[in-house]
């Protein structure tokens, strides 16, 4: 019982530093935005997603019963403030690059399929290359060592079990086609896109209505989920665990 209690004061403690982080992106998100609250500093945007992150059940219920969901949430947003950080500094310094390498290392580490996410970051990161030569080679070197978290796992599944693929991977995708899985995740996705509907419309204006790329990298992230939880054709449990690490972006 002492293994199961220590297990879920990790989770109190990423669930609450997921949710610190959270507020740290929309500072960087909001800092030069107009707000009919006043300015980006305003109570409202520092503290509402820093609540309603803790008022949201499924990430609360996987992070306390011992699912990975609240580590990978934690390991995510860590790796987005990295990223808006790096990406809007003015020396743009290797450390913030390189750890933002790393978290996302340690996200695929606790959930294989997060590599989706570090690829959505990667990409937002491209623009940095036209600054100079130093930016590429800072680039390549955090994809060098976000590469040697993936082929250090791969290896020692190989050396261990003798396989290449992680056993989800064959239990959701093997020996099912394609059709049939994108029908059954729909069918999944369904009840959590009418459950999160008011919301969603509401980031959607906030998102139209006053655009920007940072804006629309955060909503990446929640579509990016949304769209892997229907190609995997569904999850074994409810509670929305895939989506639910990308849930404070859309808040935000």
């Amino acid at each position: 019982r002492y293994a199961v209690f220590a297990i879920q004061l990790t989770g109190i403690f990423f669930t609450l530093s997921t949710a610190w982080m959270t507020v740290r992106i929309g500072e960087r998100v909001f800092q030069n935005a107009e707000s009919n609250f006043g300015t980006s500093d305003s109570g409202l945007h520092r503290y509402l997603p820093f609540v309603l992150i803790l008022l949201y059940y499924p990430l609360n219920f996987w992070s306390l019963m011992g699912m990975e969901t609240g580590m990978l949430a934690f390991f995510l947003t860590a790796g987005i403030l990295l990223s808006l950080k790096y990406s809007y500094s003015l020396n743009r310094p290797s450390s913030l690059i390189l750890l933002m390498a790393g978290s996302f290392g340690l996200a695929f580490l606790t959930r294989n399929d997060s590599l989706v996410f570090a690829a959505l970051s990667f990409l937002f990161l491209l623009p940095t290359l036209k600054h100079g030569r130093r930016d590429v080679y800072l680039f390549l070197a955090a994809g060098v060592l976000y590469s040697a978290f993936i082929l250090g796992q791969t290896a020692f599944r190989y050396f261990y079990y003798g396989e290449i693929m992680p056993n989800t991977y064959t239990l959701k995708l093997v020996g099912m086609a394609l059709d049939e899985r994108l029908r059954n995740g729909w069918g999944f996705i369904l009840p959590f896109l009418k459950e999160t509907g008011a919301l969603l419309l509401v980031a959607l204006a906030g998102l139209t209505l006053r655009f920007s790329w940072k804006r629309l990298y955060l909503f990446g992230f929640f579509l990016v989920s949304v769209l892997y939880q229907v190609y995997v054709g569904g999850d074994a449990w409810n509670y929305w665990r895939i989506m639910a690490p990308t849930m404070p972006l859309l808040f935000l």
